[in-house]
């Protein structure tokens, strides 16, 4: 109403004037009806799967990866020499002048500074510093890193995207948020409590009430306080299905593509790395069928392995992108909406168009593209009549681009596959 409408800045003041009292109250062992931390107003449905050992290359593939089921390794993350020299004092003595970045807040905030500081002075200062270390981590620091055993032969050891490290005193909590990529997670000290959505209820996560925000800061991510969820306000957290999972020191932790998480970290020292690398539709059965060679990789450094630059994605290295498509076409042929980790699964996460595209395609600004946003119309055959199908042409350009990186690039990327299996 007109007067709804008018009155709008005083219902906001006495809105945040009610978050910030349930935060006082929080901050003080308290919780205020209504608003609880994320997770708190349902139980979870389970707990992450829990497997013994790292599964081999063929199993994750097609039992885990390809079905989108993530799982913890308890004791894995000995594999990594990383998980025994990495103390405060190697990492100064052998790093030290390496510049690494880290991020303001204990509570991420995607809009706070980013610093830039020696890694010896990070080091020095974590244990009083107000925010956390997050870097990509050189190739001369992933030596000290071994290749994850689901990685070693199929093809993934040819989709490595990059090594990240996390470092604080704990206390960290992040905001609700996806990856396109794939995601092996190793505590080296410390211990992590994750939150685990499955990405099947993109439909939910990705919209107004659940307080997602595609465009945080240019990284899509939900906006909510997750010390203080107002279900109120966003009803789709106070029904939502989620697993969770405590990661203590020494485990790693698989989270599939496109899986919504959230994690807090706890001290006095929170230390690990996280690998990603690129989803892979077909696996290459024939590369496994070299012991010595797969024998070879378990040995190698990480900085040995290529790792895939933007235009090495271009190239139609990293994407099965044809594949890829035929899943987003099949959500609509279902109805479905369209999210940006939708559009992600048929470009590069690094290309800078998977954004300007889906605002494009994105007419009212919701967060999810319907059929009618796409002008598409499923039932009527493309036979050039009138009531034949019309895609939007943003959309259009997605499909066109991703074409053209599985279908133009394809023989020379299959002649330089052959020749790198020529020289393993």
């Amino acid at each position: 109403s007109t007067l709804v409408q008018h009155h709008k800045p005083a219902f906001r003041m006495m809105w945040l004037l009610g978050v910030w009292l349930c935060v006082t109250a929080l901050g003080a062992g308290d919780e205020c009806e209504g608003f609880k931390p994320l997770g708190g107003h349902t139980e979870p449905s389970g707990s992450v799967l829990e497997l013994a050992q790292f599964p081999s290359p063929e199993e994750f593939h097609r039992s885990f990866a390809g079905e989108g089921v993530p799982f913890v390794v308890r004791g894995a993350a000995k594999l990594h020499p990383a998980a025994e020299l990495w103390t405060d004092e190697y990492l100064t003595a052998t790093y030290g002048t390496v510049k690494v970045e880290w991020e303001e807040g204990k509570k991420e905030d995607r809009n706070l500074e980013l610093f830039e500081w020696p890694l010896a002075q990070f080091v020095e200062n974590y244990k009083t510093v107000d925010g956390y270390c997050v870097w990509d981590v050189n190739d001369k620091m992933k030596a000290d890193f071994r290749l994850p055993e689901p990685l070693l032969c199929g093809g993934y050891h040819r989709r490595l995207s990059s090594v990240l490290m996390w470092f604080s005193s704990g206390g960290t909590k992040s905001v609700l948020h996806n990856d396109v990529f794939e995601n092996i997670n190793c505590i080296f000290d410390g211990t992590k409590d994750i939150i685990m959505i499955n990405r099947s209820h993109a439909g939910l996560m990705e919209s107004p009430a659940a307080g997602w925000d595609p465009q945080s800061n240019s990284v899509p991510g939900s906006r909510i306080d997750v010390d203080a969820v107002d279900t109120t306000r966003y009803p789709a957290l106070g029904q939502f299905e989620y697993t969770t999972v405590t990661m203590n020191k020494g485990d790693c932790l698989y989270i599939p593509s496109q899986w919504y998480h959230q994690v807090r970290s706890h001290g006095p020292r929170n230390l690990a790395i996280n690998v990603w690398f690129y989803r892979m539709a077909e696996f290459d059965s024939g590369d496994c069928a070299h012991p010595d060679r797969v024998a070879r990789r378990r040995k190698r450094k990480l900085s040995k392995f290529k790792w895939l630059s933007t235009a090495a994605v271009e190239d139609g290295l990293a994407l099965d992108s044809v594949h890829e498509f035929a899943e987003v076409e099949g959500f609509f042929r279902d109805g479905f909406q369209m999210t940006r980790s939708h559009l992600a699964l048929v470009m590069a996460e690094s290309l800078p168009s998977v954004d300007s595209l889906f605002v494009q395609m994105d007419e009212n600004r919701d967060g999810v593209v319907t059929m009618d946003e796409l002008a598409l119309d499923v039932d009527d055959d493309n036979n050039g009549d009138d009531g034949g199908v019309e895609w939007h042409i943003a959309f259009h350009q997605a499909w066109t681009i991703a074409r053209h990186v599985n279908s133009t690039k394809l023989g020379e990327a299959k002649h330089r596959k052959r020749a790198r299996d020529a020289e393993l």
